[in-house]
């Protein structure tokens, strides 16, 4: 019994996953939009105006013609290197707005660029990423349904050619690759099951204005703590977890949330750096850690998302990928005693492992070659991901320059 239960609590998800990504289909443009995108104000938070992907990201989205981007830095040394370094771009028909905080913090830079959105919609959007010039259409679409709150998009690495596949830093450039694409699969699957996500991806989040420009929002958003079990102590105010806290109060105030597919929607990022991949890996595992059981605990997610409460919030838990693997074939075995069982199961727990990685690989047939890598990599996490429960004390924007 305990090997039949562990089996099918992990791949009931599985098979449940793969179907339904299979099935989910890119929402269509309507005929007569409601929205357009003069109808967009775009927030781009950095720390660093100087840097050529800055540049680069806000060229791919003056391509899209939003009405505004809102670029909102720290201090006012590099508010005046913002201003002189985009006073170039001031011809364009978007509206191009530069405003600073006095010290580095994300969640703040974000409730000082709301200050300047007068749209009807807004993007939050990272200081890294590059939008194809189809984006903002399709990442409006869902918004002809009034019940969406908030769109996702599905998101690309950008693989690295500077480096060959087999030096570290490809080989985790490629890691990164694979991340996003198994996230891509998991956010659509379990969208078009029930509407649920673990968490809007915080590379870019399209929203309607009046959600994170409403005061009880803005309130909420710049003072998270979160209270420490067993005890009274809480962490906080939180900078991290941004994105995961609007996902969460997008539920809990009854709007549903969407994600968009399709390559006209899909946003391109850089990631994979090393050491720095790492850092970012443990980054989010503690923001795992700090999610997870407030979500597992929320009730309109048990009542309106189920599938997503079993299969994001509840599977968390027993997500570690060494000791699970261990305890399934471990019980085969004091069951059955059989070693071309054993074999077998081993051979379905590895498929099992790498199905969600096919678009992937289908697109880059090349990187076939690195698949020992993820295959090492994941059961490593298990020890990122536990080391990481023992420090989710720890809110600091690990793998982030924030100097």
């Amino acid at each position: 019994w305990l090997f039949l239960s562990l089996f099918l609590f992990r791949y009931i998800r599985l098979v449940g996953t793969i179907i339904s990504y299979m099935l989910s289909k890119p929402i269509p443009l309507p005929v007569a939009p409601q929205y357009t995108p003069r109808d967009v104000s775009v927030i781009i938070p950095t720390v660093d105006p100087s840097s050529p992907a800055l540049l680069e990201s806000i060229i791919s989205i003056l391509a899209t013609h939003p009405h505004s981007i809102i670029i909102s830095t720290v201090g006012s040394s590099n508010l005046s290197q913002l201003q002189l370094l985009y006073s170039r771009l001031l011809y364009t028909d978007t509206r191009i707005v530069t405003c600073s905080v006095p010290t580095a913090s994300k969640r703040a830079q974000i409730v000082q660029g709301l200050k300047h959105v007068t749209t009807r919609i807004t993007a939050l959007c990272d200081d890294h990423v590059f939008w194809p010039s189809t984006f903002l259409p399709h990442m409006l679409a869902p918004f002809e349904n009034r019940r969406i709150g908030a769109v996702g998009p599905t998101r690309r690495v950008r693989r690295s050619t500077r480096r060959p596949r087999s030096s570290l830093q490809g080989i985790f450039n490629y890691l990164a690759c694979i991340h996003i694409a198994r996230r891509n699969v998991e956010l659509l699957a379990t969208n078009a099951i029930d509407g649920g996500v673990y968490c809007l991806p915080g590379s870019t989040i399209v929203i309607r204005s009046t959600i994170v420009q409403d005061a009880d929002f803005l309130a909420k958003f710049l003072n998270e703590y979160i209270t420490l079990p067993f005890t009274k102590g809480k962490i906080g105010p939180l900078d991290v977890d941004d994105d995961c806290f609007t996902t969460r109060y997008l539920v809990r105030h009854g709007w549903q949330v969407a994600m968009q597919s399709g390559e006209q929607a899909t946003l391109e990022t850089t990631l994979g750096e090393y050491p720095k991949y790492l850092a970012q890996c443990l980054r989010w595992a503690r923001t795992y850690w700090r999610t997870t059981p407030r979500s597992l605990f929320c009730a309109e997610t048990r009542r309106l998302q189920l599938w997503s409460w079993y299969a994001i919030h509840l599977y968390f838990f027993l997500q570690f990928g060494l000791l699970y693997d261990g305890a399934l074939l471990f019980f085969f075995w004091s069951w059955r005693h059989s070693s071309a069982g054993m074999f077998g199961l081993a051979f379905f727990m590895l498929v099992g492992r790498l199905v969600k990685l096919v678009p992937y690989h289908v697109a880059r047939p090349c990187d076939i070659v690195c698949i020992p890598a993820a295959i090492a990599f994941a059961y490593m996490h298990s020890a990122i991901k536990l080391f990481a429960l023992g420090t989710f004390r720890d809110i600091g924007w690990s793998g982030r320059r924030l100097e």
